[in-house]
């Protein structure tokens, strides 16, 4: 288990911080204002109290969220105060309520010894009200991060009565605040599309990146146990059970190995087709050994569930390579962004369709004397793709299709230089067998590894359709094979260039951008979406459900519907 952690932490830690030592948070206390003067500190709150120091302390012991309602008419009727000296983080929700400083005072008062994340959800009509003060003030050399979120149907009055004073102001020497006050969910009219943040049931609760941290290594940890669980008897059996079928299963490595970064995991895949089990036995037995990887490295070959044609790319074959990726990651500590395809023959034939329709599983992938059929290669726009065949290999007409589409690869690319990486080899002088000359394949391949979060994604849904791809989601009953999405980011900006469903999701985290800043999200040139994005539990929840593994875990979603 620490050696699979510290593999993703890291090629994940710019979405991740460690080591918080953070308490679960998932307790609130409604607080009716009408109680009094309101102190909230990390460790509890008192009202009612007269104390105005700096000094003051918590009379009742709390560390969750609160929830404030009523109303409150005070010299300074509520208060923020870190009285530690570390920074801390308070998450309150203004549902209905009214907050009023009396005579030449403010409102909302913070201070504290250290810098202080304000999380501020506004519910319904609240009201801060100053008198010849701010409504917010931070009477403290510090910086106070304040991130407020109106939700839907929600309003938030912030006026100085008297005064002309700032609605957020900083009155001591030396302290700043940093606002981020964007409205969630707005949608802006288009005459395509409009966005809003979509999140899983009422859960809007906003976390910072330090609690989205601590949420994704509880959910990380559950992630490898339930996968072992579920994987258990694999390796002793070496073979996959899933709806009815069994895939046995062969895999090679050194244990006494491992790079640093975690093993890469080659799944290579066996010739024959539609012949008697014997010969595809046969085949089985001769790619397990038809290729090398490096010393620690995992070399894995797949027995073909069935007899038939479709060898490696029927639909009941699908989810056993998405088994294969989770339980190398959760057993064989393989690092899931050097996970590599290949095969021979009729394993050529399922790299052509599995490579594209999985391109976001593949670091890199190499064909091998394979037939290419009616299968599009857009999806490789950032999967690195060999193509191989040998000059005289003209059985089902490999040798042409093959030309055929390395000139296909090869406009791609010219139309997108930063994309379509590829590398054709036709061999002259070779037939069905080429002698070997392809093992240079394992190499080539290792020059790569994924990019979970490409900055540019071209989708295009084939024949075994597929919800989700990168950063994209999409509803299952709309799915249709040949719809196209066309989406790429740069910065705080997406862009959705070509989308053939009505409703589409962006999946977001940090290692994409920073969900700190608000989000802009374009549709064919034109602003549909600008604010914040939350990141949520619930939607982590989710997010490890869908995803093959932890590495592609998102933090918030953008949803686009047409009008």
């Amino acid at each position: 288990m620490k050696k699979i952690r510290t593999i993703f932490k890291k090629f994940f830690a710019a979405a991740l911080i460690a080591g918080v030592g953070m308490t679960a948070w998932a307790e609130s206390k409604t607080l009716s204002l009408n109680a009094g003067r309101t102190d909230i500190f990390p460790d509890g709150y008192t009202q009612g109290s007269n104390d105005r120091s700096s000094t003051a302390t918590a009379d009742v012991p709390f560390t969750g969220d609160y929830i404030l309602t009523g109303s409150c008419t005070d010299d300074w009727p509520l208060r923020i105060h870190n009285n530690t000296n570390e920074k801390a983080t308070f998450h309150i929700t203004l549902d209905g309520a009214t907050i009023i400083g009396a005579e030449w005072c403010s409102a909302f008062v913070v201070t504290g010894n250290a810098d202080i994340d304000l999380y501020l959800t506004v519910k319904g009509n609240s009201k801060i009200s100053g008198d010849n003060h701010g409504p917010v003030e931070l009477q403290s050399a510090i910086t106070l991060y304040i991130n407020v979120t109106e939700t839907k149907g929600s309003n938030l009055t912030l006026e100085s009565r008297k005064g002309i004073h700032k609605k957020y102001e900083a009155v001591a020497t030396g302290g700043k605040i940093i606002l981020n006050a964007l409205p969630l969910g707005e949608p802006k009219e288009s005459n395509e599309f409009t966005a809003v943040q979509k999140f899983v049931g009422n859960d809007i609760r906003a976390l910072s990146l330090e609690e989205t941290s601590f949420v994704y290594n509880k959910l990380y940890k559950q992630w490898i146990d339930e996968t072992r669980n579920r994987y258990k008897d694999v390796l002793k059996t070496s073979e996959l059970k899933i709806n009815g079928y069994t895939m046995p299963l062969a895999y090679f490595y050194d244990n006494s190995v491992c790079a640093e970064d975690g093993r890469a995991l080659f799944i290579s895949l066996h010739g024959g087709g539609g012949a008697p089990k014997e010969i595809n036995d046969q085949q089985w037995e001769n790619q397990k050994i038809l290729y090398k990887v490096h010393k620690g490295d995992v070399y894995l070959c797949p027995r073909a569930i069935m007899d038939t044609w479709d060898l490696h790319f029927n639909k009941e074959t699908e989810p056993f390579y998405r088994a294969i990726i989770q339980m190398a990651v959760a057993y064989l500590q393989v690092n899931p962004n050097k996970v590599y395809l290949l095969g021979y023959s009729a394993g050529g034939d399922g790299v052509w369709r599995l490579a594209p329709r999985h391109a976001d599983y593949w670091a890199a992938a190499s064909m091998m004397a394979g037939h290419p059929g009616d299968v599009s290669l857009l999806n490789l726009r950032n999967t690195p793709f060999m193509i191989w065949c040998g000059a005289n290999d003209s059985s089902y007409n490999r040798n042409v299709e093959c030309e055929n589409r390395i000139k296909e690869m090869s406009n791609l690319h010219k139309a997108d230089p930063n994309g379509y990486v590829f590398s054709d080899n036709i061999i002259k002088g070779k037939g069905h067998w080429m002698d070997g000359v392809d093992s240079s394949a394992i190499e080539w391949m290792y020059k790569y590894t994924r990019n979970p979060y490409p900055k540019y994604v071209v989708w295009n849904q084939e024949e075994v359709l597929t919800p989700i791809f990168y950063w994209l989601k999409v509803t299952e009953n709309e799915m249709e094979r040949n719809k196209r999405v066309i989406a790429r980011y740069d910065g705080q900006t997406i862009d959705i260039d070509r989308c053939d469903y009505k409703h589409l999701s962006i999946l977001l985290n940090d290692a994409m951008m920073n969900l700190d800043e608000p989000v802009t999200v374009r549709y064919c040139g034109k602003e549909i979406f600008r604010g914040k994005v939350l990141r949520t539990e619930g939607h982590l929840k989710q997010s490890f459900a869908e995803r093959i593994e932890p590495s592609c875990v998102s933090y918030a979603e953008i949803e686009l519907s047409k009008n």
